[in-house]
């Protein structure tokens, strides 16, 4: 009796564990190969073993024949199911069509069709008896033509399957040849328990195959999810969290942060340091909005600076969804950034390869238009003047004939350069055709601007431009319109004024800033 109860309570215990693996390998996400086909596998040994299990257990016999054709569903399947998984295994990429899915299984599907009905016909099952071993009442069956058939078949299968994982065993290397050899193996065990049923006229007392069968399914898990599941895909997640060149950190459901690798513990420096529990917003300034917009998925971006450099990282929050059931709320987040500093930098130098001028530094003419007339349209906001200057270097064609144009070219750029010491970063500067420069001086007052301008032309005069062997001496003159919150002026009919003052200040005789005042006889007035 006590070993009645322990093959009876070892079969049911390989059951229950065979559903479980078979709803583990169903609802796991983990993309595996064969997966789909390997719970299918785990599903039937356990029809298979579970059916066995309640035959034995069984007192009556009505009882033990419809759990005979019960466990005989699962049976028939598992060496289909084999050879299907060697396909696979044989080609990832394969495609299931009723073609290659219903041909393995048409002889089983005829087998199990005997097995319901073998007591009318005799073909899988000639005649059936009871017996007693281990103190359990055991049904044994006379072998029929069709039950040879099956064993045939079982066979054909599995060496079909055998040759599939030898293929692939001649050009496997790593790893998946490690996989190879123990599915070869298994083809070549499930071959020899198949064949032993050719022997005897009954079948056996204890069917010791499906001990065997189920030891070797549990040992195909290990196989195939060993290195994709267990070892290689955690441990290249691992390697891919900790090495990566951009900063990734885990967090709770409660946005508390729960790793961070170690590219985000030096951007993020002593903020990560301070505290094991930091929360989101805290490395963020504690800015909730900013919090917000992540949660709401909208596209972020924040610099930092870490060890002196500026660095643009875009800024993504991923939801993790623990998929344990679809009631739990059960969830975390994955929050990523993404080094943007080549890509942002590429565009700005675009941007400013766009919008200045390559010789002098000074922004172009069609960047000038385009900002200026938002700046004077701020300061009529704000009932703020601005002033336009327009600048000529005098006799700079004398300057090219006389020198080079090498060297005139060096007066441009030291002549932006002193413009642009005399400005604030507020204004507008731009060079807006050959040797002529435009400047846009914010809130400034005609007086004001005027000083400015004065300032300009006395640098340049008082300054000797050495280039090569050459000292060489050059003067500016400029127009100046000053644009008060009252005047309804364009920007071009300012630039008009002052370009119209600059040529007041030519004829004046050059080294000569002109101021255009709008007088009731729109009069000019020019200083020297």
């Amino acid at each position: 009796m006590n070993s009645a109860v322990f093959i009876i309570g070892l079969l049911f215990a390989l059951s229950a564990i065979l559903i479980t693996v078979n709803i583990f390998a169903f609802s796991s996400k983990m993309k595996v190969r064969g997966k789909k086909l390997i719970g299918l596998l785990f599903g039937a040994t356990f029809i298979y073993t579970f059916g066995y299990s309640m035959e034995l257990s069984s007192v009556d016999i009505s009882y033990k024949l419809f759990f005979n054709h019960f466990q005989y569903i699962g049976l028939l399947a598992i060496a289909p199911l084999w050879y299907l998984i060697s396909l696979q295994f044989k080609d990832k990429n394969i495609k299931w069509t009723i073609k290659n899915v219903l041909p393995p299984f048409i002889l089983p599907i005829i087998i199990l069709i005997l097995n319901f009905s073998h007591e009318m016909n005799g073909l899988l099952y000639a005649s059936y008896q009871t017996i007693e071993d281990y103190g359990i009442n055991i049904v044994v069956f006379e072998k029929g033509l069709f039950y040879y058939i099956s064993i045939a078949n079982q066979n054909v299968l599995e060496l079909l399957s055998f040759i599939n994982y030898y293929l692939v065993l001649r050009k496997a290397a790593g790893m998946e040849k490690k996989q190879a050899v123990s599915l070869l193996t298994f083809s070549v065990v499930g071959f020899i328990m198949t064949t032993l049923c050719y022997f005897g006229r009954y079948t056996s007392n204890i069917d010791s195959g499906l001990i065997v069968i189920s030891i070797s399914a549990f040992f195909l898990l290990v196989t195939l999810f060993k290195y994709e599941l267990f070892d290689l895909l955690p441990l290249a997640y691992r390697s891919v969290f900790d090495s990566s060149d951009n900063p990734i950190m885990v967090l709770s459901d409660s946005l508390k942060i729960i790793k961070a690798n170690a590219k985000a513990r030096i951007v993020f420096g002593d903020k990560l340091k301070q505290n094991a529990s930091t929360l989101l917003h805290e490395i963020f300034n504690d800015d909730p909005e900013f919090v917000d917009s992540l949660k709401s998925n909208k596209d972020c971006l924040i610099t930092k600076t870490v060890g002196g450099e500026h660095f643009y990282y875009a800024v993504k929050l991923i939801s993790l969804d623990t998929g344990k059931s679809n009631k739990t709320k059960d969830f975390g987040y994955l929050l990523m950034l993404s080094n943007e500093t080549t890509h942002i930098n590429q565009i700005q130098n675009l941007e400013n390869v766009a919008s200045t001028d390559p010789l002098t530094g000074a922004y172009n003419r069609r960047y000038f238009f385009r900002h200026a007339e938002k700046l004077i349209s701020r300061a009529k906001s704000e009932n703020k003047p601005a002033s336009v200057v327009m600048f000529d270097i005098d006799k700079f064609k004398r300057i090219n004939d006389d020198y080079g144009h090498p060297a005139g070219d060096y007066i441009l750029k030291e002549i932006s350069s002193i413009i642009k010491s005399h400005i604030s970063d507020n204004d507008l500067f731009a060079r807006f055709g050959g040797e002529e420069f435009l400047v846009l001086l914010c809130s400034t007052d005609a007086q004001t601007a005027k000083n400015t301008v004065d300032k300009i032309c006395t640098a340049i005069r008082e300054k000797e431009f050495v280039f090569g062997e050459h000292k060489i001496r050059a003067t500016i003159s400029a127009g100046l319109n000053t644009l008060e919150p009252f005047t309804d002026f364009s920007l071009e009919e300012s630039i008009a004024l002052a370009d119209g003052a600059l040529y007041r200040a030519k004829a004046e005789g050059r080294d000569t800033v002109c101021l255009y005042i709008e007088t009731n006889n729109e009069d000019q007035s020019c200083y020297h």
